[in-house]
């Protein structure tokens, strides 16, 4: 699975980052981290329908979460566990 762009441009960042140890004790390394975790200001959430349910298991309802696009929101349509 490919990443995403907006992540793989900040890879760089964190390539110059030995440890997260470096990261907690240099300046220049705590600023790099700090920029790698910024929120991304282009990227927004995708339009999805959000169901908590839950199936049968074993020992028990085990709960799940179903995203659905809104396009499919009344039809079965391929599922990923």
């Amino acid at each position: 699975m490919p990443v995403h762009p907006l992540v793989a441009a900040r890879f760089p960042l964190i390539a110059q980052i030995s440890s997260l140890e470096e990261a907690l004790y240099s300046p220049e390394a705590a600023q790099l981290k700090i920029a790698y975790e910024a929120p991304y200001a282009s990227y927004s959430l995708p339009d999805v329908a959000i169901e908590a349910t839950s199936i049968p298991g074993p020992h028990g309802d085990i709960p799940i979460r179903v995203y659905r696009p809104p396009s499919a929101a009344n039809r079965a349509t391929p599922g990923l566990l």
